[in-house]
């Protein structure tokens, strides 16, 4: 079998065309990443708390657990240093319980308030008392692993 076709013949290209290829590439891509930078920029918090998230919620989980006077000792001096000095108060609220830490040491004066809701329509019905603070669920500055570290 014969084939007739013709053969398929690349057009050439001289240097200077190269060159303005690559020019003309350059600039597109220059100006994708600048409005790509853009948009990152100004939406930067909500993709900040977006990739945050995950983590956010992994670090918001707190287990206790029962340690033994052996497992305690051992690991007491690794907390050299991070160590927190307040005092608990537990205030019966409406159906809830705010727990009012009071600091001492390096967080002197500072008091916090943390209620737990056992879902999160409980958490949305929730009326805070009128001496009860701003907001600061979700500060760093907040959490006990900052406040152990300043």
């Amino acid at each position: 079998m014969s084939s007739n076709a013709a053969p398929v013949v690349e057009p050439t290209m001289s240097f200077l065309e190269h060159l303005d290829e690559l020019r003309r590439r350059l600039t597109y891509s220059a100006i994708a990443i600048a409005i790509t930078f853009t948009v990152c920029f100004v939406y930067s918090e909500q993709i900040y708390h977006f990739l945050d998230a995950p983590v956010r919620e992994a670090l918001k989980k707190q287990r206790e657990i029962q340690l033994s006077d052996q497992q305690f000792r051992a690991l007491w001096p690794g907390t050299r240093g991070r160590r927190l000095r307040k005092v608990r108060y537990e205030i019966p609220w409406n159906d809830v319980l705010i727990e009012i830490d009071v600091y001492g040491g390096k967080n002197n004066g500072l008091i916090v308030a943390e209620v737990e809701f056992p879902n999160r329509t409980a958490c949305r019905k929730f009326k805070p008392p009128g001496w009860l603070g701003r907001e600061v669920t979700g500060e760093k500055r907040y959490s006990n692993i900052q406040l152990g570290c300043e």
